[in-house]
């Protein structure tokens, strides 16, 4: 599916899987695709107004400062250690897993 109704509520959630339709959603140019109040309530009193919940002017304001770090460049080089941490997390999982036990949370 490249881009249709995410299961039945009483919310609308789509989900988009098509690269070229992500980027149209994730810049947002007309802003046309807020934020889900769920997302936002959940998230802000553990981050703040931070950009993974802001919109509009202080989305931008935010997205700009972050866009360095973002370059190609730096998400290559940083890309070792992301995969390290997500390789140890799966280890983690699965070692719970095979052992029928529950999952205590080492990444703190």
């Amino acid at each position: 599916m490249k881009i249709g109704p995410l299961g039945y509520s009483r919310r609308s959630t789509i989900i988009v899987n098509q690269p070229d339709l992500v980027r149209h959603v994730l810049l947002d140019p007309q802003g046309i695709f807020p934020k889900s109040d769920l997302m936002v309530n959940a998230l802000e009193p553990l981050i703040g107004d931070s950009i993974f919940v802001s919109s509009g002017a202080t989305w931008k304001r935010q997205r700009a400062m972050i866009d360095p770090a973002l370059s190609m460049m730096r998400v290559n080089r940083a890309f070792p250690a992301m995969q390290a941490g997500v390789d140890a997390c799966e280890a983690t999982l699965e070692e719970a897993a095979g052992t029928g036990a529950p999952s205590r949370s080492t990444w703190r």
